[in-house]
């Protein structure tokens, strides 16, 4: 893990893998997901001529907290993030909730943004019905919005239960469907699904919370993100639909959509591919 200290003092923690010298990505982990909620195996993004570059958001792993927290915000932070690695250009790779934050980055700093790779990504809520594609376990946050009070209760249960990250996922694969259960249960997955939602709930449930506010409810303009945009899902998800994929696209001026095996955890069993997405565009000017 390495960390910098942004303008306003805070720290944001990330980590650089990867080929030092490959085209350069920037990782924006799921809701829930720090820096580590990527596949465990950093050569495969080497192998794909890739510099990854993975960030804890607020609150996450090393970051320090931020209670009040925009997209635009975030963006910035990736903007201080880059420029602090020496990267100028560069592609964003955003699982689930992260995709959200991909977006927003790449529309506040344009042609640095080749292009964006989103895999589970859900539909901003303020959007008809988009709360609907979105397990209840995530919708009900948003449904308690307007009374803090019981919100912040639901978070402070959630990281109590999260101070054993193995009974902690034990209790959440029903939640999800047979092929994430496999992964949750894969020796070659369950150490680093442990260590990311210990090193997430780690500084208590301020992160989970305002990241889960922001990415809900991001006041994105998806209109004005103009890069290439491969909006992945996978095809059996119970937890983000399938059908959030095609409205997100319809949303985006340049996307394009593709369904893969698996569920709300291929960015595990797919990761291979999702880089090599990524590496593969890398030439694309930008529109």
């Amino acid at each position: 893990m390495e960390t910098l200290t942004l303008a306003d003092g805070r720290v944001l923690a990330f980590d650089d893998v990867g080929d030092p010298g490959g085209f350069p990505v920037v990782y924006q982990p799921g809701w829930t997901f720090g820096r580590l909620g990527r596949h465990p195996d950093d050569t495969l993004a080497a192998q794909a001529g890739l510099r990854l570059v993975s960030v804890d958001r607020p609150g996450y792993g090393g970051s320090t907290p931020q209670a009040v927290r925009t997209m635009r915000g975030s963006a910035e932070d990736t903007e201080q993030l880059v420029d602090h690695v020496g990267i100028d250009r560069f592609a964003i790779l955003g699982y689930s909730g992260g995709g959200l934050h991909a977006l927003a980055a790449a529309g506040h700093l344009g042609d640095r943004v080749t292009h964006v790779v989103t895999t589970g990504t859900p539909v901003p809520f303020d959007l008809p019905g988009a709360p609907n594609l979105v397990h209840w376990s995530a919708v009900l946050p948003y449904r308690l919005r307007h009374v803090p009070p019981l919100r912040r209760a639901w978070f402070r249960l959630l990281a109590s239960q999260a101070r054993d990250p193995s009974a902690y996922i034990d209790g959440m694969t029903k939640f999800f469907c047979d092929e994430d259960r496999a992964v949750f249960a894969d020796p070659a997955f369950r150490p680093r699904l442990e260590q990311v939602y210990a090193e997430v709930w780690a500084q208590g449930p301020t992160g989970v919370d305002s990241d889960h506010a922001i990415i809900t409810q991001p006041h994105l303009r998806l209109g004005d993100v103009d890069q290439h945009v491969d909006v992945y899902h996978g095809k059996s998800d119970t937890f983000v639909r399938p059908e959030a994929a095609a409205q997100l696209a319809s949303a985006l001026p340049g996307a394009e959509v593709r369904l893969l095996p698996g569920g709300h955890l291929c960015v595990f069993t797919q990761w291979t591919e999702l880089l090599s997405v990524v590496a593969g565009r890398a030439d694309l000017p930008t529109s």
